[in-house]
């Protein structure tokens, strides 16, 4: 995987053309140098189906140590995240697939620190977020009014491939 380039030609020219995928080893002694940083380490579905939930957590987990406690480990897998509430003491994050009742009573069983939703999967404004001890994390956030409108709803974060758009509209609030 380190030999994979991640520039994105369409959107970046030849700017990052040769960088590379990072190995999780180097992700974590960046971490080390940003005490104030935060990571939400995502476990995909693919691992977990291909070395199963223990395998996964017995190789991510020791190489995150040193900064386990800036390290939030989330999964759209329900018993990863069981899990790895049981390994850690750091927080933990769920991402749910769909919205409906049998999610929310597994976001209520697990209550994870930070719980995560496509922005697509959202109920209509209308309706209220489920309550918990949880952060709200909406991803796939298009622009600065969206991202307004889920605050207002309760949304604690979101998370945006429009970035610069995102950070201007910051820059120009009062």
């Amino acid at each position: 995987i380190a030999e994979l380039r991640v520039g994105e030609p369409d959107r970046f020219g030849t700017v990052f053309a040769d960088t590379h995928v990072p190995l999780l080893a180097e992700i974590v002694e960046d971490l080390s140098s940003w005490p104030d940083v935060t990571a939400f380490v995502e476990i995909k579905r693919q691992s977990i189906e291909q070395f199963g939930v223990e395998c996964v957590l017995d190789a991510v987990l020791p190489v995150l140590e040193p900064v386990q406690q800036q390290c939030v480990i989330i999964s759209f897998d329900a018993e990863l995240v069981e899990v790895a509430r049981s390994r850690i003491a750091s927080p933990i994050g769920w991402a749910i697939r769909t919205w409906n009742e049998s999610s929310q009573k597994i976001a209520e069983a697990l209550q994870p620190e930070f719980l995560f939703c496509n922005i697509s999967k959202l109920p209509a404004k209308a309706l209220p977020l489920w309550k918990g001890g949880w952060t709200w994390v909406v991803y796939e956030i298009a622009s600065p009014a969206e991202a307004r409108e889920l605050v207002a709803r309760g949304v604690g974060m979101i998370e945006t491939m429009a970035f610069a758009e995102m950070y201007a509209a910051l820059r120009t609030d009062t």
